[in-house]
């Protein structure tokens, strides 16, 4: 298991945040909890992060998160959108004001973890490439 400040370090390096978190295996029950379900039903992409059916009924979410295995954590993660960059891309500018969300699902935290760090390392190499190719006239 990860330490919590290595994992902190880890984050604060790539710049990403958790914005919402929710550990499935601790929200279902009879009804699942309304953080969950506001997610399933209004957040795109969650269907196919759940291997739930596009036309699911919410009263069918716990029999099908269930039976499916969908135990894990489900989170949403954000990261600057870097801008600026100067020569040769090793300095720019970037902040809290602009940033880009994505949800992840992992069985295990430190998946997910995992996958939050090299999704925000892979959006600032993206910009900063994207940069680069505009500076130089393409």
């Amino acid at each position: 298991m990860n330490n919590k400040k290595e994992v902190n370090g880890r984050f604060f390096d790539a710049e990403v945040r958790c914005e919402r978190f929710i550990p499935i295996y601790m929200c279902l029950a009879e009804r699942p909890s309304q953080d969950l379900m506001d997610a399933v039903l209004e957040e795109d992409g969650i269907y196919d992060l759940l291997d739930l059916p596009h036309d699911i009924e919410p009263s069918d979410v716990y029999e099908v998160l269930y039976h499916t295995g969908k135990f894990g954590f489900l989170a949403e993660f954000a990261t600057p959108i870097p801008i600026h960059f100067g020569e040769g891309g090793r300095s720019w500018t970037s902040g809290w004001g602009y940033y880009r969300k994505k949800w992840f699902y992992a069985d295990d935290i430190e998946s997910l973890e995992d996958a939050a760090v090299e999704w925000a390392q892979d959006h600032f190499e993206e910009c900063k490439a994207e940069s680069m190719k505009e500076k130089q006239g393409g």
